[in-house]
Protein backbone atom coordinates (compact mmCIF):
# COMPACT_ATOMS: atom_id res chain seq x y z
CA UNK A 1 0.00 0.00 0.00
CA UNK A 2 0.91 3.73 -0.53
CA UNK A 3 2.72 6.04 2.08
CA UNK A 4 1.95 9.50 2.33
CA UNK A 5 3.22 12.61 3.77
CA UNK A 6 -0.26 14.18 5.32
CA UNK A 7 -0.89 17.03 7.96
CA UNK A 8 -3.81 16.29 10.15
CA UNK A 9 -6.68 19.32 10.09
CA UNK A 10 -9.01 17.85 12.19
CA UNK A 11 -10.71 15.38 13.20
CA UNK A 12 -13.82 12.98 12.70
CA UNK A 13 -16.89 11.97 14.79
CA UNK A 14 -14.91 8.62 15.41
CA UNK A 15 -11.46 10.33 16.47
CA UNK A 16 -9.55 9.88 13.49
CA UNK A 17 -7.55 12.23 11.91
CA UNK A 18 -8.76 14.11 8.71
CA UNK A 19 -6.21 14.83 6.12
CA UNK A 20 -6.93 16.15 2.27
CA UNK A 21 -4.87 15.09 -0.54
CA UNK A 22 -5.35 17.61 -3.83
CA UNK A 23 -5.22 14.75 -6.12
CA UNK A 24 -8.39 16.61 -7.77
CA UNK A 25 -8.46 20.50 -7.95
CA UNK A 26 -12.06 20.88 -7.77
CA UNK A 27 -12.23 18.74 -4.58
CA UNK A 28 -9.16 17.11 -2.24
CA UNK A 29 -10.02 13.71 -1.31
CA UNK A 30 -10.62 13.30 2.66
CA UNK A 31 -8.31 11.14 4.21
CA UNK A 32 -8.93 9.27 7.54
CA UNK A 33 -6.21 8.58 9.64
CA UNK A 34 -6.27 6.19 12.83
CA UNK A 35 -3.72 7.24 15.58
CA UNK A 36 -3.75 10.52 14.06
CA UNK A 37 -4.44 14.03 15.71
CA UNK A 38 -4.84 17.83 14.88
CA UNK A 39 -2.04 19.81 13.85
CA UNK A 40 0.19 16.44 13.50
CA UNK A 41 2.26 15.51 10.12
CA UNK A 42 2.24 12.44 9.68
CA UNK A 43 3.48 9.57 7.43
CA UNK A 44 -0.07 7.49 6.58
CA UNK A 45 -0.12 4.00 5.07
CA UNK A 46 -3.43 3.50 2.93
CA UNK A 47 -5.22 0.78 4.13
CA UNK A 48 -8.61 0.97 2.15
CA UNK A 49 -9.51 3.26 -1.16
CA UNK A 50 -13.49 4.10 -1.45
CA UNK A 51 -14.87 6.40 -4.10
CA UNK A 52 -15.17 9.50 -1.95
CA UNK A 53 -12.47 9.14 0.67
CA UNK A 54 -9.75 6.78 1.27
CA UNK A 55 -8.60 5.17 5.17
CA UNK A 56 -5.32 5.08 6.54
CA UNK A 57 -3.26 4.25 9.32
CA UNK A 58 -0.60 6.57 10.63
CA UNK A 59 3.07 4.71 10.98
CA UNK A 60 5.08 7.32 12.15
CA UNK A 61 4.39 10.84 13.75
CA UNK A 62 7.13 13.97 12.01
CA UNK A 63 5.56 16.88 13.59
CA UNK A 64 3.90 15.60 16.84
CA UNK A 65 2.37 19.53 17.95
CA UNK A 66 -0.09 19.75 20.78
CA UNK A 67 -0.30 15.94 21.35
CA UNK A 68 0.74 14.55 24.66
CA UNK A 69 2.83 10.77 25.41
CA UNK A 70 0.31 7.87 25.70
CA UNK A 71 -1.57 7.50 28.51
CA UNK A 72 -1.78 3.54 28.40
CA UNK A 73 0.60 1.30 27.15
CA UNK A 74 -1.91 -0.78 24.96
CA UNK A 75 -2.80 2.57 22.84
CA UNK A 76 -1.52 1.54 19.57
CA UNK A 77 -2.38 -2.06 19.64
CA UNK A 78 -6.10 -1.55 20.88
CA UNK A 79 -7.30 1.96 19.44
CA UNK A 80 -10.15 2.13 21.74
CA UNK A 81 -8.72 5.52 23.34
CA UNK A 82 -8.31 7.59 19.98
CA UNK A 83 -8.18 11.00 22.29
CA UNK A 84 -5.69 10.02 25.06
CA UNK A 85 -2.49 11.82 23.77
CA UNK A 86 -5.24 15.04 23.67
CA UNK A 87 -5.29 16.95 26.97
CA UNK A 88 -8.40 16.02 28.14
CA UNK A 89 -9.80 20.08 27.88
CA UNK A 90 -8.60 20.10 24.56
CA UNK A 91 -11.00 16.29 24.34
CA UNK A 92 -14.14 18.19 24.79
CA UNK A 93 -13.51 21.17 22.81
CA UNK A 94 -13.34 18.74 20.35
CA UNK A 95 -16.91 16.58 21.45
CA UNK A 96 -17.97 20.09 21.55
CA UNK A 97 -17.58 20.75 17.78
CA UNK A 98 -18.69 17.04 16.93
CA UNK A 99 -21.88 18.20 18.65
CA UNK A 100 -22.62 21.20 16.99
CA UNK A 101 -21.50 19.64 13.65
CA UNK A 102 -23.84 17.26 14.08
CA UNK A 103 -27.06 19.73 14.31
CA UNK A 104 -25.28 21.76 11.24
CA UNK A 105 -25.32 18.18 8.98
CA UNK A 106 -29.29 18.34 9.41
CA UNK A 107 -29.81 21.92 9.05
CA UNK A 108 -30.53 23.66 12.25
CA UNK A 109 -29.58 26.76 13.01
CA UNK A 110 -26.03 27.13 14.83
CA UNK A 111 -26.73 30.29 16.48
CA UNK A 112 -29.99 28.76 18.11
CA UNK A 113 -28.22 25.43 19.17
CA UNK A 114 -26.02 27.72 20.90
CA UNK A 115 -27.70 29.49 23.07
CA UNK A 116 -29.64 26.03 24.81
CA UNK A 117 -26.11 24.38 24.74
CA UNK A 118 -24.52 24.07 28.05
CA UNK A 119 -20.57 23.30 28.58
CA UNK A 120 -19.97 19.48 28.65
CA UNK A 121 -19.78 17.84 32.23
CA UNK A 122 -16.30 16.06 32.66
CA UNK A 123 -16.07 12.78 33.75
CA UNK A 124 -15.47 12.28 37.61
CA UNK A 125 -13.01 10.39 36.67
CA UNK A 126 -10.15 10.20 33.77
CA UNK A 127 -9.04 6.34 34.11
CA UNK A 128 -10.21 3.42 35.94
CA UNK A 129 -14.17 4.82 35.23
CA UNK A 130 -14.95 1.70 33.57
CA UNK A 131 -16.71 -1.59 35.23
CA UNK A 132 -17.34 -3.51 32.53
CA UNK A 133 -15.44 -5.21 29.47
CA UNK A 134 -16.37 -6.91 26.50
CA UNK A 135 -13.55 -8.78 25.04
CA UNK A 136 -13.16 -11.30 22.48
CA UNK A 137 -11.24 -14.96 22.24
CA UNK A 138 -8.01 -15.23 20.34
CA UNK A 139 -5.24 -17.49 19.72
CA UNK A 140 -1.99 -16.06 20.67
CA UNK A 141 0.94 -15.69 17.94
CA UNK A 142 2.38 -19.43 18.81
CA UNK A 143 -1.40 -20.69 18.25
CA UNK A 144 -0.76 -22.31 21.04
CA UNK A 145 -2.89 -20.65 23.55
CA UNK A 146 -5.54 -18.08 23.62
CA UNK A 147 -6.15 -15.04 25.25
CA UNK A 148 -8.83 -12.23 25.44
CA UNK A 149 -8.38 -8.67 23.96
CA UNK A 150 -9.68 -5.88 22.46
CA UNK A 151 -11.27 -6.47 18.67
CA UNK A 152 -10.17 -3.22 17.13
CA UNK A 153 -12.81 -1.25 15.46
CA UNK A 154 -14.29 -2.15 11.81
CA UNK A 155 -11.78 -5.12 11.84
CA UNK A 156 -11.76 -8.72 12.98
CA UNK A 157 -8.52 -8.36 14.97
CA UNK A 158 -8.17 -9.15 18.20
CA UNK A 159 -5.27 -6.78 20.29
CA UNK A 160 -3.48 -8.57 23.19
CA UNK A 161 -3.76 -6.18 25.53
CA UNK A 162 -0.83 -4.89 27.94
CA UNK A 163 -2.93 -3.14 29.99
CA UNK A 164 -6.03 -0.83 30.26
CA UNK A 165 -6.33 2.69 31.54
CA UNK A 166 -9.77 2.42 31.64
CA UNK A 167 -10.34 -0.87 33.86
CA UNK A 168 -9.69 -2.23 37.31
CA UNK A 169 -6.51 -4.03 36.72
CA UNK A 170 -8.24 -6.99 38.67
CA UNK A 171 -9.79 -7.36 35.28
CA UNK A 172 -6.87 -7.72 33.26
CA UNK A 173 -5.87 -10.90 35.71
CA UNK A 174 -9.15 -12.45 35.73
CA UNK A 175 -9.63 -12.12 31.97
CA UNK A 176 -6.09 -13.64 31.81
CA UNK A 177 -6.92 -16.43 34.29
CA UNK A 178 -10.22 -17.48 32.24
CA UNK A 179 -8.64 -17.49 29.19
CA UNK A 180 -5.84 -20.01 30.37
CA UNK A 181 -9.02 -21.86 31.72
CA UNK A 182 -10.24 -21.89 28.15
CA UNK A 183 -7.52 -22.88 26.79
CA UNK A 184 -7.06 -26.34 28.35
CA UNK A 185 -9.76 -27.08 25.94
CA UNK A 186 -9.51 -28.20 22.65
CA UNK A 187 -11.61 -26.04 20.54
CA UNK A 188 -10.79 -22.73 19.23
CA UNK A 189 -12.09 -19.25 19.31
CA UNK A 190 -14.65 -18.22 17.46
CA UNK A 191 -13.61 -16.63 13.40
CA UNK A 192 -15.59 -15.26 10.56
CA UNK A 193 -14.24 -16.11 7.44
CA UNK A 194 -16.35 -14.05 4.17
CA UNK A 195 -16.98 -16.31 1.51
CA UNK A 196 -17.72 -15.47 -2.47
CA UNK A 197 -21.92 -15.57 -1.54
CA UNK A 198 -22.02 -15.83 2.56
CA UNK A 199 -19.99 -15.32 5.27
CA UNK A 200 -19.05 -19.08 7.24
CA UNK A 201 -18.45 -19.44 10.79
CA UNK A 202 -15.24 -21.27 12.62
CA UNK A 203 -14.62 -22.20 16.31
CA UNK A 204 -16.26 -21.99 19.65
CA UNK A 205 -14.99 -19.38 22.17
CA UNK A 206 -16.96 -16.34 21.26
CA UNK A 207 -16.06 -13.71 24.14
CA UNK A 208 -15.82 -12.65 27.67
CA UNK A 209 -18.26 -9.76 29.71
CA UNK A 210 -17.04 -9.01 33.00
CA UNK A 211 -18.88 -6.58 34.99
CA UNK A 212 -18.35 -5.02 38.98
CA UNK A 213 -20.90 -4.31 41.29
CA UNK A 214 -22.21 -5.23 44.21
CA UNK A 215 -23.33 -8.15 45.65
CA UNK A 216 -27.11 -8.27 46.73
CA UNK A 217 -27.88 -6.78 50.17
CA UNK A 218 -23.88 -6.53 50.94
CA UNK A 219 -21.18 -3.68 50.94
CA UNK A 220 -18.79 -5.90 49.23
CA UNK A 221 -17.97 -5.11 45.23
CA UNK A 222 -17.17 -8.49 42.92
CA UNK A 223 -16.78 -9.22 39.21
CA UNK A 224 -19.62 -10.86 37.47
CA UNK A 225 -18.49 -13.02 34.45
CA UNK A 226 -20.39 -13.61 31.46
CA UNK A 227 -18.74 -16.35 28.70
CA UNK A 228 -19.99 -16.49 25.21
CA UNK A 229 -19.74 -19.29 22.97
CA UNK A 230 -20.91 -20.47 20.03
CA UNK A 231 -24.18 -23.17 20.35
CA UNK A 232 -22.19 -25.78 23.03
CA UNK A 233 -22.53 -29.72 22.96
CA UNK A 234 -23.23 -31.53 25.79
CA UNK A 235 -19.54 -32.46 26.64
CA UNK A 236 -18.95 -28.74 25.70
CA UNK A 237 -21.25 -27.90 28.03
CA UNK A 238 -20.27 -29.89 30.68
CA UNK A 239 -16.21 -28.45 30.19
CA UNK A 240 -17.45 -25.05 30.81
CA UNK A 241 -19.54 -25.43 33.77
CA UNK A 242 -16.77 -27.26 35.61
CA UNK A 243 -14.30 -24.17 34.37
CA UNK A 244 -16.72 -22.29 36.12
CA UNK A 245 -17.22 -24.00 39.40
CA UNK A 246 -13.45 -24.10 39.60
CA UNK A 247 -12.92 -20.02 38.56
CA UNK A 248 -15.54 -19.50 41.24
CA UNK A 249 -13.91 -21.55 44.07
CA UNK A 250 -9.89 -20.08 42.88
CA UNK A 251 -10.89 -16.60 42.64
CA UNK A 252 -12.50 -14.69 45.60
CA UNK A 253 -13.43 -11.66 43.53
CA UNK A 254 -15.71 -13.39 41.25
CA UNK A 255 -19.49 -13.95 42.65
CA UNK A 256 -20.69 -15.15 39.00
CA UNK A 257 -19.60 -17.33 36.24
CA UNK A 258 -22.61 -17.75 33.02
CA UNK A 259 -22.57 -19.52 30.25
CA UNK A 260 -24.54 -17.99 26.89
CA UNK A 261 -24.64 -19.12 23.75
CA UNK A 262 -24.87 -17.21 20.18
CA UNK A 263 -25.59 -18.44 17.02
CA UNK A 264 -26.49 -15.36 14.95
CA UNK A 265 -23.02 -14.79 12.24
CA UNK A 266 -21.08 -12.00 13.98
CA UNK A 267 -18.86 -10.52 16.70
CA UNK A 268 -21.78 -9.48 18.79
CA UNK A 269 -20.70 -10.06 22.09
CA UNK A 270 -24.06 -10.31 23.61
CA UNK A 271 -25.85 -13.79 24.40
CA UNK A 272 -28.60 -14.96 23.00
CA UNK A 273 -29.06 -18.37 24.88
CA UNK A 274 -28.28 -19.08 28.69
CA UNK A 275 -26.75 -22.11 29.31
CA UNK A 276 -25.77 -22.03 33.26
CA UNK A 277 -25.59 -19.64 35.69
CA UNK A 278 -23.52 -19.92 38.92
CA UNK A 279 -22.93 -18.16 42.10
CA UNK A 280 -25.00 -15.08 42.69
CA UNK A 281 -27.50 -14.50 39.79
CA UNK A 282 -28.00 -10.64 39.92
CA UNK A 283 -25.84 -8.05 40.95
CA UNK A 284 -26.60 -4.04 42.28
CA UNK A 285 -25.50 -1.25 40.49
CA UNK A 286 -25.79 2.25 42.62
CA UNK A 287 -27.39 5.65 41.30
CA UNK A 288 -29.63 8.65 42.58
CA UNK A 289 -29.03 7.08 46.36
CA UNK A 290 -30.35 3.68 45.25
CA UNK A 291 -29.40 0.58 44.44
CA UNK A 292 -30.68 -1.01 41.15
CA UNK A 293 -30.43 -4.90 41.24
CA UNK A 294 -30.12 -6.29 37.45
CA UNK A 295 -29.05 -9.23 35.98
CA UNK A 296 -24.93 -9.13 35.08
CA UNK A 297 -26.52 -8.97 31.28
CA UNK A 298 -28.64 -6.40 31.59
CA UNK A 299 -28.12 -2.73 30.58
CA UNK A 300 -26.56 -0.48 33.13
CA UNK A 301 -24.00 2.88 32.59
CA UNK A 302 -20.42 1.98 32.70
CA UNK A 303 -19.11 4.91 33.73
CA UNK A 304 -21.23 5.30 37.40
CA UNK A 305 -19.62 8.71 37.91
CA UNK A 306 -20.63 10.36 35.03
CA UNK A 307 -23.73 8.53 35.11
CA UNK A 308 -24.88 10.46 38.57
CA UNK A 309 -24.41 13.61 35.75
CA UNK A 310 -26.95 12.18 33.46
CA UNK A 311 -29.41 12.06 36.71
CA UNK A 312 -28.99 14.94 38.19
CA UNK A 313 -29.60 16.61 34.83
CA UNK A 314 -32.54 15.15 34.25
CA UNK A 315 -33.43 15.67 38.20
CA UNK A 316 -33.36 19.53 36.98
CA UNK A 317 -36.86 18.98 35.12
CA UNK A 318 -38.52 17.22 37.60
CA UNK A 319 -42.07 17.21 36.98
CA UNK A 320 -45.28 18.13 39.22
CA UNK A 321 -47.04 15.53 41.44
CA UNK A 322 -50.15 15.13 39.17
CA UNK A 323 -47.75 14.28 35.96
CA UNK A 324 -47.73 10.59 34.39
CA UNK A 325 -44.67 9.52 32.50
CA UNK A 326 -43.54 7.26 29.88
CA UNK A 327 -40.32 5.84 30.38
CA UNK A 328 -38.91 4.83 26.50
CA UNK A 329 -36.08 2.07 26.79
CA UNK A 330 -36.21 1.91 30.49
CA UNK A 331 -34.11 -0.91 30.67
CA UNK A 332 -34.29 -2.20 34.78
CA UNK A 333 -35.88 1.39 35.96
CA UNK A 334 -32.70 3.44 36.48
CA UNK A 335 -33.13 6.23 35.91
CA UNK A 336 -36.81 6.28 35.66
CA UNK A 337 -37.72 5.29 39.23
CA UNK A 338 -35.90 8.12 40.23
CA UNK A 339 -38.87 9.88 39.28
CA UNK A 340 -41.10 8.17 40.41
CA UNK A 341 -42.03 9.41 43.55
CA UNK A 342 -42.38 12.53 42.21
CA UNK A 343 -45.20 11.61 39.63
CA UNK A 344 -48.68 10.45 39.60
CA UNK A 345 -48.03 7.35 37.72
CA UNK A 346 -44.73 6.18 35.72
CA UNK A 347 -45.12 3.76 32.43
CA UNK A 348 -41.86 2.32 31.55
CA UNK A 349 -41.50 0.55 27.61
CA UNK A 350 -38.60 -2.31 27.51
CA UNK A 351 -38.21 -5.30 25.11
CA UNK A 352 -35.65 -7.10 27.10
CA UNK A 353 -37.48 -9.90 29.47
CA UNK A 354 -35.01 -10.04 31.80
CA UNK A 355 -34.93 -6.06 31.87
CA UNK A 356 -38.71 -5.72 32.60
CA UNK A 357 -38.58 -8.04 35.69
CA UNK A 358 -35.88 -5.93 37.44
CA UNK A 359 -37.84 -2.79 37.08
CA UNK A 360 -41.01 -4.88 38.69
CA UNK A 361 -38.81 -5.84 41.48
CA UNK A 362 -36.64 -2.63 41.89
CA UNK A 363 -40.11 -1.14 41.86
CA UNK A 364 -40.97 -3.20 44.54
CA UNK A 365 -38.03 -2.76 46.27
CA UNK A 366 -38.42 1.00 46.70
CA UNK A 367 -41.83 0.56 47.71
CA UNK A 368 -43.01 2.24 44.69
CA UNK A 369 -46.33 1.27 43.81
CA UNK A 370 -47.45 3.59 40.96
CA UNK A 371 -45.60 2.06 38.46
CA UNK A 372 -46.44 -0.31 35.29
CA UNK A 373 -44.05 -1.82 32.95
CA UNK A 374 -45.16 -2.77 29.46
CA UNK A 375 -42.58 -5.84 27.43
CA UNK A 376 -41.80 -5.42 23.81
CA UNK A 377 -40.54 -3.35 21.03
CA UNK A 378 -41.41 0.70 21.40
CA UNK A 379 -42.18 0.82 17.96
CA UNK A 380 -44.34 -2.01 18.12
CA UNK A 381 -46.42 -1.38 21.52
CA UNK A 382 -49.57 0.69 22.21
CA UNK A 383 -47.78 3.92 24.10
CA UNK A 384 -49.70 5.16 27.38
CA UNK A 385 -50.84 8.77 27.10
CA UNK A 386 -48.57 10.95 29.30
CA UNK A 387 -47.72 14.69 29.52
CA UNK A 388 -43.63 13.77 30.42
CA UNK A 389 -41.29 11.42 28.20
CA UNK A 390 -37.61 9.95 29.22
CA UNK A 391 -36.72 8.72 26.70
CA UNK A 392 -32.78 6.83 26.09
CA UNK A 393 -32.94 4.85 22.51
CA UNK A 394 -30.04 3.26 21.44
CA UNK A 395 -27.65 4.40 19.33
CA UNK A 396 -30.13 4.67 16.06
CA UNK A 397 -32.06 6.82 17.80
CA UNK A 398 -35.93 6.66 17.75
CA UNK A 399 -37.83 4.71 15.37
CA UNK A 400 -40.13 6.93 12.98
CA UNK A 401 -43.23 5.05 14.12
CA UNK A 402 -41.85 6.02 17.87
CA UNK A 403 -41.05 9.12 16.69
CA UNK A 404 -44.11 10.11 15.10
CA UNK A 405 -46.42 8.20 18.25
CA UNK A 406 -44.52 10.83 20.50
CA UNK A 407 -45.61 13.91 18.09
CA UNK A 408 -49.25 12.13 18.08
CA UNK A 409 -49.49 12.00 21.76
CA UNK A 410 -48.08 16.04 22.13
CA UNK A 411 -46.38 15.36 25.70
CA UNK A 412 -45.56 18.94 27.40
CA UNK A 413 -42.32 17.91 27.98
CA UNK A 414 -39.41 15.26 26.35
CA UNK A 415 -36.45 14.67 27.88
CA UNK A 416 -33.80 13.01 25.32
CA UNK A 417 -30.85 10.98 26.95
CA UNK A 418 -28.99 10.12 23.56
CA UNK A 419 -25.35 8.58 22.84
CA UNK A 420 -25.48 9.31 19.49
CA UNK A 421 -25.15 13.12 18.40
CA UNK A 422 -25.93 12.64 14.67
CA UNK A 423 -28.96 10.72 15.24
CA UNK A 424 -30.02 13.14 18.08
CA UNK A 425 -30.03 15.82 15.44
CA UNK A 426 -32.19 13.87 13.45
CA UNK A 427 -34.60 13.51 15.85
CA UNK A 428 -34.77 16.97 17.63
CA UNK A 429 -35.15 18.54 13.51
CA UNK A 430 -38.05 16.49 13.83
CA UNK A 431 -39.52 17.34 16.86
CA UNK A 432 -39.34 20.95 15.97
CA UNK A 433 -42.05 21.13 14.44
CA UNK A 434 -44.06 21.06 17.41
CA UNK A 435 -41.68 21.81 20.32
CA UNK A 436 -38.72 24.09 20.92
CA UNK A 437 -35.60 22.95 22.79
CA UNK A 438 -34.54 25.01 25.81
CA UNK A 439 -31.70 23.23 26.85
CA UNK A 440 -29.02 20.56 25.84
CA UNK A 441 -26.81 19.33 28.62
CA UNK A 442 -23.73 17.53 27.15
CA UNK A 443 -22.04 14.60 29.95
CA UNK A 444 -18.69 12.63 28.90
CA UNK A 445 -19.23 9.26 30.08
CA UNK A 446 -15.72 8.02 27.99
CA UNK A 447 -13.01 9.98 28.29
CA UNK A 448 -10.40 9.22 25.57
CA UNK A 449 -12.93 8.71 23.26
CA UNK A 450 -15.05 10.47 20.65
CA UNK A 451 -18.39 9.72 22.43
CA UNK A 452 -20.48 11.74 23.93
CA UNK A 453 -24.11 11.13 25.93
CA UNK A 454 -26.70 14.65 26.30
CA UNK A 455 -29.53 14.84 27.78
CA UNK A 456 -31.55 17.68 25.81
CA UNK A 457 -35.29 18.86 27.16
CA UNK A 458 -37.72 19.42 24.26
CA UNK A 459 -41.03 21.83 25.34
CA UNK A 460 -44.61 21.70 23.86
CA UNK A 461 -44.86 24.72 21.98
Amino acid sequence: MDVYNLYIESLSPDGRGVARIPLNKDKPLVVFVTHALPNQTVKAQIVQRKSHFWEAECIAVENNAQSLPPICQSHFQCGGCPLQCLAYPEQLNYKHKFLLAAFRQVGLDQESIQKVLEPILPSPKLCGYRNKIEWAFALDKDNESMFLGQRQAKSATVSKPKGCMLQDHRVIKLAQIIAERASESSWLPYTLEKATSKTQAQGFWRGLILREGFIPDKEERAFFAICVTSPATKSQAHFIQKMGQHLLQDNQDLACFIHEERKSLDHNHQGQLRRVSLGQRLMELPLGGLRFRLDPAAFFQVNLGAAELIWQSIARYLPDSSATCLDLYCGVGAPGLLLAPHMHKLFGVEIDKRAIRACQNNAKRFGLNNCEYIQGKASKVQLPKANLVLCDPPRQGLEPQTLNALLKMQPRRIIYVSCNPQTLARDVKAFLTNYSITAITPIDLFPHTAHLETVSILEKI
